[in-house]
This record gives structure tokens, C-alpha cells and sequence, in this order.
């Protein structure tokens, strides 16, 4: 594996998977203290990474910064190697300001040994990016996460698919900076090199497309308001259906995944439930369809119907669902099914302009509390907690979700009634003058 790739997986917390060193013949006293050491060391490593791979940072910790400390005053490619997981789990422990240090160290000490242009880079300054974004420096995570992406089209072209991590936390921090524009370029620029890179309707496009939807239904209100926002999903999810379903038909799982999309789309307007119709056809058609895949698709069939306001039809396909997954799997359907869903709301928009620089601005939450009836209809929504001077924010949620539809809460496949439903969102609010 060459060397910026081999650094992709390292931020994907993978466990090294080093093995036990074959026995050794016998070695003068130097030389077998210094086998000792390195035993020891790829010890502390593999316990380190372990604990990684099963997200126990605070466990990972002692071992991280026991290799560290063991290599105090080496330089080369392994320290920095140690550097970054020590990062990548101070980071995990919050602990912000030292990640920060340990991305720099290694930053500097790869920069040394290899040069400022060395793929080795790319997942330090990607590691360091993330940290940003979560001490919530989005601006010094932009420029961090830039930088990577410099270096991967440097080394490896305009556009590979190792790139693609880096640029989903790119589109992150532009969103929590409030820069939607540059978000919403980024995502789109991202299809268009998989194109380039793939070639018109390739297969390897499909999840591109379904990542571009996904963004686009993600963020109805905050990019171009509810309805051409949600044309433009139903566009790219029909795009990776075509290419899907060309390779292998509307009943594979990819498939129905994409028609199960596009169903909840379709609820969002008035056009043609073309997607709901195929996925309903697709269901009658094909008997040997999976269990899950089946309980799934007929879920959101009777969120479509629950939408549209036939009660009845959402009742019997909701049912039907259940059924089906309690074949697959009796958890899942309990865990589908355990507390009301919401399918078309859309939150209001916040009024603030992101990309202006003044007035200044922040992230707020409200906390509402509502009933949802086994019909899926809410009733007595309250604020719980909302920050100040967000009256107006506030009524503007009560009255949508006043007016949403919900998928119910199921008790053995028949809808009941939930009370105390609580939904917390995020928006942004200007600071008082």
C-alpha cells in the first residue's frame, strides 16, 4: 500500500493488525534488549489500537502516550505515525488543545523527513481538520482540511476516491460555519470529478449520486427552501436508480434503497410518486425479496400513504411491515417502530445569511415537546427550552410540526399513541447588539 493511502485507513481508527514477531535466533545482550523494546512497544501499539477500533479512547490513552514518550527524541516516519493516534485519541477524549500539539509534532516531523508536498501529509492535516471542527474552529478547520485536499490532487490527480473523506469534513465545516454556498459547491463538485474519474453512468457513481441527494433532502430549508430542494434529491436519486437498476433491477437491495429515498422525496410535492409507484411494483413483482428489504420498503410505502392522509393504507402497510422485519430480524422491527417518526417536516428557515460577515451570528438550539396520536398527528406542542430572543423562531416550529405527519410508535404491528415526544434542532440566531 503506498504511503498516503496506508495514511487514509489510519484515520479510519483501524487496529494495525500487527502480528507476533516469528521467533528470533539468539543475539548478543545489545541486540536482544533492543528486540525487548521493540516487542514491548508493538505491544503497547496493538493495545492502543484495539481500544481505538472499539471507540475507548480514554483506555487508549495511557498506551497512546506511553509509545509516544517512548520514542521521545527519534524522528522518521513511525513517530509521527504514533503522533497522529495519539492525536486521533485526544481528540476523541476532547481534549482539543492537545490533539492540536500532536497534530502539529507530526506535521512538522513528516514535513522534515519527507517534504511539504508528501502524501504522508494528507491524513495529518486531515486529522487536524477534524479536531477544528470539533472544538468548533471552523475556519482554522477550512484552511487544515484545504490543505490536505491540495496535497491529494497533487499526488494523486484531481480527483480519487481515497479523497473522499477529506472532502465530506470540508463540506461539514463550511456547514458549521454557516457558508452554505461553498458547502453546496463542494458536494456538487464532488459528483462531477467521480464522473470524470468513473466515466458517464458507471456503477461506481451510484453512491455519489445518493450522497448528493442526501445532502440535498438533509438540508431542505437552508438551501434553496423545501420544494427545489427536494427536486433536485428526487434528481440525483433517480439518477443512481437508473444506473442501478440497469445492472440489476428494481429488487436489489441498492435498488430499493434508492426507490425508498425517492418515496420519501415524493412526499415533499405534488409531482408524480414515480418512485413510490416502481417501489410498490417492485414489491408485487418480486416475492423472493429479503425480509428486511420488504419490512423497509413496505414502511415507506405507508409513510407515503400516511402523508396523503389515508390512514388506513398507512395502518395495513405498517402492519405488513412489522411483520416482515419481526421474519428478518424481531429487534430491528421493535427498533424501527419504537417511537414516532417524522416525514414532512421541514424546519423553518433561520433568516440568517451565513456568508455575511456582520451582523454576528452563532448556533442555537430549541427543545420542543409534543403527543403524536396513533393516527401520526401531533397535539400539544410546547417549547421546552429555546435560546433568547427566538420567540418567533419558536411559534414558526410549533405551527410545522403542528402540521407534520408522523410515522406512530407500533405495539405488536398496530399503531398506539406516544405522549411526551421530545425534538431538539439546531439553527442560527443573530447575537443582540
Amino acid at each position: 500500500m503506498d504511503t498516503g493511502k496506508r495514511y487514509y485507513s489510519l484515520l479510519a481508527a483501524a487496529a494495525l493488525g500487527l502480528g507476533v514477531a516469528p521467533a528470533a535466533e539468539p543475539q548478543p545482550a545489545g541486540a536482544a534488549k533492543v528486540q525487548t523494546e521493540h516487542e514491548a512497544l508493538e505491544t503497547l501499539r496493538r493495545t492502543r489500537d484495539a481500544l481505538i477500533e472499539v471507540g475507548d479512547f480514554a483506555a487508549a490513552l495511557q498506551p497512546a502516550e506511553q509509545v509516544v514518550g517512548a520514542l521521545d527524541g527519534r524522528s522518521g516516519f513511525d513517530v509521527a505515525e504514533d503522533l497522529l493516534r495519539l492525536g486521533l485519541v485526544q481528540a476523541g477524549l476532547e481534549d482539543y488543545d492537545a490533539a492540536e500539539i500532536s497534530y502539529l509534532n507530526a506535521i512538522e516531523r513528516l514535513q522534515r523527513a519527507q517534504g511539504v508536498f508528501s502524501a504522508a501529509l494528507i491524513p495529518a492535516y486531515h486529522g487536524l481538520g477534524r479536531a477544528y471542527i470539533d472544538a468548533r474552529r471552523y475556519a482554522d478547520a477550512v484552511t487544515a482540511l484545504e490543505h490536505a485536499r491540495t496535497l491529494g490532487h497533487r499526488n494523486f490527480g484531481l480527483f480519487d476516491p481515497a479523497q473522499v473523506p477529506v472532502l465530506d469534513d470540508l463540506t461539514r465545516a463550511h456547514l458549521e460555519s454557516g457558508n452554505d454556498a461553498a458547502a453546496r459547491a463542494l458536494e456538487e463538485q464532488r459528483l462531477k470529478k467521480a464522473i470524470r474519474h468513473f466515466g458517464a453512468d458507471a456503477p461506481e457513481l451510484v453512491p455519489f449520486y445518493r450522497h448528493l441527494g442526501d445532502f440535498y433532502y438533509r438540508h431542505l430549508a437552508r438551501l434553496y427552501g423545501n420544494l427545489p430542494s427536494s427536486f433536485r434529491a428526487h434528481d440525483q436519486y433517480w439518477k443512481a436508480l437508473e444506473i442501478a437498476s440497469a445492472r440489476s433491477g428494481d429488487a436489489s437491495p441498492e435498488s430499493l434503497d434508492l426507490l425508498r429515498r425517492l418515496t420519501a422525496v415524493e412526499m415533499h410535492f405534488d409531482d408524480r410518486p414515480r418512485g413510490r409507484e416502481r417501489l410498490l411494483a417492485a414489491l408485487e413483482s418480486h416475492a423472493e425479496i429479503d425480509p428486511r428489504e420488504r419490512g423497509l420498503s413496505l414502511a415507506a410505502l405507508g409513510d407515503f400513504a400516511a402523508v396523503e392522509g389515508d390512514s388506513a393504507a398507512a395502518e395495513r402497510y405498517y402492519a405488513a411491515a412489522y411483520e416482515a422485519l419481526r421474519e428478518a430480524d424481531g429487534v430491528a422491527a421493535d427498533e424501527l417502530f419504537a417511537a414516532p417518526q417524522m416525514l414532512d417536516f421541514v424546519p423553518p428557515d433561520d433568516g440568517v445569511d451565513g456568508s455575511a460577515p456582520f451582523p454576528a451570528w452563532r448556533w442555537g438550539t430549541i427543545e420542543l415537546a409534543f403527543d403524536v396520536s396513533a393516527a401520526g398527528r401531533a397535539s400539544d406542542v410546547r417549547t421546552v427550552a429555546a435560546q433568547p430572543g427566538v420567540d418567533a423562531l419558536a411559534s414558526a416550529y410549533r405551527k410545522r410540526i403542528a402540521a407534520a405527519r408522523f410515522r406512530p410508535k407500533l405495539e405488536h404491528g398496530r399503531p398506539v399513541a406516544a405522549t411526551d415526544v421530545r425534538y431538539t434542532a439546531r439553527f442560527r440566531y443573530y447575537l443582540p447588539d
